[in-house]
């Protein structure tokens, strides 16, 4: 049983955050996320984008400390332009795209805010156990969201302690911010509206929900019925084993040779 409690009521200090839905790791083809059980295993995130440059870097040096308007308006933009334009020049598919999610990652996120993350794959190779019998011994139907909050803002080009580059290669392997766990919920369970946006609009690798989209954020908290330490009891959440693909490709080597979405 999932022990349905409330656990959020979405109000106080959150008013004040913001709500970033992270896509990073799943692959539609294979019907695989990677980054799921890999992120909470080890409480840290990273989008997955290509390593910042020399002029990135410097542009981010610049903007680091500054305050957070700043660093969400004029950061952004200079950060965004050198990233494109390094992307562009190193033949980087829609490097404009992968430039605004990139630059927002470093200059619009910050400690305190809160990352959502979903599962809708009952088929995923490497389908946390945690996940397989959550819904009275089966995969919940739907799938599920999970929400942790930052605790130590992303660095570019940083490393994540505890996963070696073998899982998915160095490519990827990079800027992480570190986050606790708020609690999971049943996607079921959320409202038409809130489900559609979740599901369909935030579809890009990273999106941080529009001002005008707060009640989703509310309500995301608000249905929150597994506790951090119910997770815990059952063994906590971390993919399995991988599983032979159906074309005879080993699936680690699928996923560290995929280009994600």
């Amino acid at each position: 049983s999932t022990n349905s409690t409330n656990i959020s009521d979405g109000g106080g200090g959150d008013d004040l955050c913001s709500c970033v839905h992270v896509n990073t790791f799943l692959q539609s083809k294979t019907k695989s996320n990677f980054g799921f059980g890999l992120f909470h295993e080890h409480n840290q995130v990273t989008v997955g984008f290509h390593r910042l440059g020399q002029t990135a870097l410097a542009v981010y040096e610049q903007f680091k400390n500054k305050d957070a308007g700043e660093r969400k308006t004029e950061g952004y933009q200079a950060l965004f332009k050198a990233l494109r334009d390094e992307l562009k020049a190193n033949g980087v598919p829609n490097p404009s795209s992968e430039a605004a999610q990139s630059a927002a990652w470093f200059m619009k996120v910050k400690v305190g805010d809160l990352i959502v993350m979903r599962h809708i794959y009952d088929r995923c190779p490497v389908l946390p156990d945690f996940l397989r019998t959550l819904d009275e011994g089966t995969y919940p139907e739907g799938g599920v969201y999970s929400i942790v909050r930052i605790t130590e803002a992303p660095v570019p080009n940083s490393t994540c302690v505890g996963i070696p580059d073998t899982e998915f290669g160095s490519k990827w392997n990079h800027s992480y911010c570190k986050t606790k766990p708020e609690g999971m919920g049943l996607i079921r369970n959320l409202d038409d509206t809130t489900r559609e946006y979740l599901l369909r609009i935030c579809v890009p690798t990273m999106a941080i929900f529009k001002e005008d989209k707060e009640e989703h954020k509310k309500e995301l908290l608000r249905k929150l019925t597994i506790t951090p330490e119910a997770v815990q009891q059952r063994g906590g959440i971390k993919n399995s084993a991988l599983r032979p693909s159906r074309s005879g490709t080993p699936v680690g080597e699928i996923i560290r040779d995929m280009e994600f979405e």
